[in-house]
């Protein structure tokens, strides 16, 4: 009978961490990913160098790691007994702390962005992480103004 409660609490809390997640799956923003200068800035203009596809991971705050380690312990001290029941509960919380890292990550929205490489017209060079290009190529000449680039 406490096993089966244990369980029954082990998996209300795991579905219950699963709908508290923080991302919003729509929201997707229009500037670069990577943090744009200050809107005070001259605008500049340059030409795009190169553009490749590169692996963006997700974030993860750690309540998944913490909350699959306990969940993972009490499940892992449900079996055996004396010292296989210790060794139970630390490969449990091992095992669900791995886990709910990997689903906390997961649902934090890991994705590939487009890098951009600019060089402009007073010689400097900058690399701006995009989500869509909007038929930005190669060889595109740019003006980059209040955070934002514009194909020209």
């Amino acid at each position: 009978m406490t096993r089966t409660f244990t369980l029954a609490v082990g998996a209300c809390a795991l579905a219950l961490a699963a709908g508290c997640s923080t991302t919003h799956p729509g929201a997707a923003p229009v500037a670069p990913v990577t943090q744009s200068p200050s809107a005070s800035e001259a605008t500049q203009y340059g030409e795009v160098t190169n553009i490749s596809l590169v692996d963006r991971p997700g974030s993860a705050s750690g309540a998944g790691t913490v909350l699959g380690a306990v969940i993972g312990g009490v499940l892992g001290n449900q079996v055996g007994s004396g010292s296989g029941r210790t060794a139970a509960t630390i490969g449990g919380a091992a095992a669900g702390g791995f886990a709910g890292h990997k689903i906390e990550e997961s649902r934090a929205g890991g994705s590939q962005v487009y890098r951009v490489d600019v060089r402009f017209e007073d010689g400097t060079s900058r690399t701006f992480d995009f989500r869509d290009l909007n038929g930005l190529r190669v060889g595109d000449r740019i003006r980059w103004q209040d955070g934002q680039m514009y194909r020209m």
